[in-house]
C-alpha cells in the first residue's frame, strides 16, 4: 500500500499538470511560404476564456474582439504596420477539454516571428504563457527558376522568372559546364559548383 502511494506521488511530481502544448509552428520552424497554420491544446484547468494567441507581441484574438467559443472566424490585424489576415480560426469550448485553438495567419513579412499562446490557470491571476520563434522566409518560385542559369542539352542557358527546365543534367560532384550570372554581368568559365547559384 505504502509503495502504491509512493509510486503514485512519484508519478505525479515527475509529470506534474498537464502544459499548454503548441504542436505548431514546431520551435525555430522555417515557414517557406506567407502562410503560418497554428495549433495549440490548453488543459481543462486553465480558463478557455483567457486563452489568447499573438504573434509578434499582438494578441490575435482581442484585436479581433473574439470569444470563446468561436469556428472558422477571422478578420485583419495590424502587426506593426503590416496588415495580416487571420482566418480559420477555432477555440470550441464545448468540446471535450484539451481546448484546442487553431488558426491560419496570411501576410506576416520574412524574417523571424515570435508566437506565443497564453491562459490563466485559476486561481493565478498572471496568464501561463508558451513562447517560441519562426522564420518566414519568404515565397520561392519554381525551384529551378531561383537558378540564375542552369545546363539545357548541353548549352548554358538562362532561366526566366517562373520558366522550367528539361533534359538538364549537373556534372558530378554538383557542378556543371560553364554558367553565366545573370544579372551580375560577369561570366563564370570552367566548372562552378552548382553551391554558387545564386538564388533570388
Amino acid at each position: 500500500m505504502r509503495l502504491g502511494l509512493a509510486a503514485a506521488l512519484l508519478l505525479g511530481f515527475t509529470c506534474g499538470p498537464a502544459p499548454i502544448r503548441v504542436v505548431e509552428p514546431a520551435p525555430d520552424e522555417l515557414v517557406p511560404a506567407n502562410d503560418l497554420r497554428f495549433e495549440a491544446r490548453v488543459p481543462a484547468r486553465f480558463d478557455p476564456l483567457t486563452i489568447e494567441v499573438a504573434i509578434d507581441g499582438v494578441g490575435v484574438l482581442a484585436a479581433l474582439g473574439l470569444v470563446p467559443p468561436f469556428v472558422d472566424a477571422g478578420g485583419v490585424v495590424m502587426v506593426g504596420a503590416t496588415p495580416v489576415l487571420a482566418s480559420e480560426l477555432t477555440l470550441d469550448t464545448s468540446l471535450v477539454p484539451p481546448f484546442v485553438v487553431t488558426g491560419r495567419l496570411v501576410g506576416l513579412p520574412q524574417g523571424q516571428h515570435g508566437f506565443e499562446v497564453e491562459a490563466i490557470d485559476p486561481p493565478a491571476v498572471d496568464p501561463t504563457v508558451v513562447a517560441r520563434t519562426f522564420h518566414h522566409a519568404g515565397p520561392f518560385s519554381n525551384p529551378v527558376a531561383a537558378l540564375p542559369a542552369a545546363i539545357q542539352n548541353g548549352v548554358p542557358v538562362a532561366i526566366p522568372s517562373g520558366g522550367s527546365l528539361a533534359n538538364a543534367s549537373l556534372a558530378d560532384p554538383l557542378a556543371g559546364p560553364p554558367v553565366s550570372a545573370a544579372g551580375s554581368g560577369e561570366a563564370r568559365s570552367g566548372i562552378v559548383p552548382a553551391a554558387e547559384a545564386l538564388i533570388q
